[in-house]
């Protein structure tokens, strides 16, 4: 008998595998063809190669590592175990999805297109994801809009979420098609769409601990309902308090990842040790210890969690990150020798931000609880 016959989980499992598959050869696609094309254009043109062009290639090839990462907690089963994500202002990234709209519906002077978003908008995500997603919203307006209807993008704080809402004016669905709407693969474009739009936008936001709920009714438009949770910013105190000299030992073997990984480190304050062993790295931590120690995994020596059980021994209360490119990163991150995991490759954004959860650990550790204020 057929293994998903004995076991429905085993199917829906499969079935949910064989849609991240498709999106991924989507998304990823696209998401090549736009860094190929900027690096393309500005490799025949050396002036074209602007920080706003190479902005756009970032952005591309960030979609892509965050797919990766989804796909790898998804294939273990994981895909409830989110990475660190850096606290971000949504309103900025809203403004920007408001300004590209505008320019996508330059030459249909007779569509209204409004927004009302508030600010600031705390959410913890990346800033591509959320991009991402209004994109899609966007242009599944856009499509279903013709002269003289109206797009709206609002955004605000409700009680503890943050509220996304895209709506317009345009054909609307009928309830059969509002019923599939999310459906991987089901679409009402014909050969022009792949079905991927909404389905994508569901899997994002879900992926964030969030909801979506789309209403919708023929010639009455549509609404799509964003809902994340919010977050608390730092406290202007903490951001304001110098926090000193800040060091951290990086050991790593690939020449190329240690040297953005390096770079990464300096530019967020930090001073640099280095170590392309893990032998080296016990040396080096037991000479001169540091604040923060961040370590491959797969070092060509030692394996690196029996690297960071040593260095642990040397300074109890030192901030260990474990880096990898496998998902087992994030698990070993919490299983308490290491204090954080992460998967390779890793924004600057997300770096810096399990940086400084890491050296914070260390001061903890290292002065105590904080006395409360009178």
């Amino acid at each position: 008998m057929n293994e998903s016959n004995e076991n429905p989980d085993t199917a829906r499992r499969f079935e949910q595998l064989g849609h991240q598959a498709q999106v991924v050869a989507h998304d990823v696609a696209n998401w090549l063809s736009v860094a190929v094309g900027h690096l393309s254009i500005a490799a025949a043109d050396p002036s074209e190669a602007t920080p706003e062009r190479l902005q756009r290639v970032r952005a591309a090839l960030e979609n892509c590592r965050e797919l990766n990462e989804r796909v790898l907690r998804f294939a273990r089963g994981d895909s409830d175990q989110m990475p660190i994500l850096p606290k971000l202002d949504a309103s900025k990234i809203l403004r920007g999805a408001f300004a590209d709209l505008e320019a996508l519906a330059r030459g249909r002077s007779a569509l209204r297109l409004t927004q009302r978003i508030a600010e600031p908008l705390w959410v913890e995500a990346s800033d591509t994801d959320l991009a991402n997603v209004i994109e899609n919203l966007v242009a599944n307006a856009l499509d279903a809009t013709s002269e003289g209807d109206r797009i709206h993008l609002s955004a605000a704080v409700d009680g503890p979420t943050v509220l996304l809402v895209v709506s317009d004016t345009g054909s609307g669905m009928d309830a059969a098609t509002l019923a599939r709407c999310q459906e991987p693969h089901f679409t009402t474009k014909g050969s022009a769409g792949n079905g991927l739009g909404l389905a994508e936008v569901v899997s994002r936001i879900e992926s964030l601990g969030g909801t979506v709920q789309i209403e919708s009714s023929p010639g009455q438009g549509t609404r799509v309902e964003l809902r994340l949770p919010g977050a608390t910013p730092e406290s202007r105190d903490l951001a304001r308090r110098p926090v000193g000299p800040r060091s951290v030992l990086l050991v790593e073997d690939d020449p190329a990842v240690q040297e953005v990984l390096r770079e990464m480190c300096r530019l967020d304050g930090f001073t640099v040790e280095v170590a392309a062993t893990g032998q080296l790295a016990q040396q080096r931590f037991a000479d001169q210890p540091t604040d923060v120690v961040v370590l491959d995994l797969g070092l060509p020596d030692v394996d690196g969690l029996e690297v960071a059980k040593r260095i642990r021994q040397i300074r109890p209360a030192v901030g260990i990150v474990l880096l990898s490119g496998h998902i087992d990163a994030l698990e070993i991150g919490e299983a308490g020798v290491v204090d954080f995991g992460c998967t390779k490759p890793i924004a600057f954004e997300s770096f810096r931000e399990i940086l400084r959860r890491a050296h914070d650990l260390y001061r903890r550790r290292t002065n105590g609880p904080a006395q409360a204020t009178e």
